[in-house]
C-alpha cells in the first residue's frame, strides 16, 4: 500500500463533504479536525449484516485498507483511519464512499 497521508484543510473539507449520510467525523480531542470517519448503518436482519460484512471485507482486503466493524442485531457500525497517518486520509475517504455503495446495494 503507498504511504497515506492526512489531507490538507481545503482538501479535507471537499472531500468530507462528499461523505453521504450516516458517515460522520469523529475526533479523539476538541482541537481535532478529525482522527476518523464512523457510520452506523440499520439492517433489516443479522444475516443482512453478516452479507455486509463479507461484502465490506472483500473491499478492504482489495485495497488493503481494513476499517473496523462491529456488527449487532440491527446495526452495522464502520470506523476508518489510517492508522500510520493518525487520522483521516485519501484511503479511508475511498472507502467509506465503497462502503457506503455497498450498503446502499443491500438496501436496494
Amino acid at each position: 500500500m503507498p504511504a497515506a497521508f492526512l489531507l490538507d484543510d481545503k482538501t479535507f473539507a471537499l472531500e468530507t463533504a462528499r461523505l453521504p449520510a450516516p458517515w460522520q467525523l469523529a475526533a479523539k480531542d476538541s482541537g481535532a479536525k478529525g482522527n476518523a470517519l464512523i457510520a452506523r448503518f440499520s439492517l433489516d436482519s443479522y444475516a443482512c449484516g453478516l452479507s455486509a460484512v463479507a461484502q465490506i471485507g472483500a473491499q478492504a482486503e482489495a485495497s488493503d485498507h481494513h476499517p473496523e466493524l462491529t456488527l449487532v442485531w440491527g446495526a452495522l457500525t464502520v470506523r476508518y483511519a489510517t492508522h500510520s497517518a493518525n487520522g483521516i486520509t485519501a484511503l479511508d475517504i475511498a472507502a467509506a464512499l465503497q462502503t457506503s455503495q455497498i450498503m446502499a446495494a443491500i438496501h436496494a
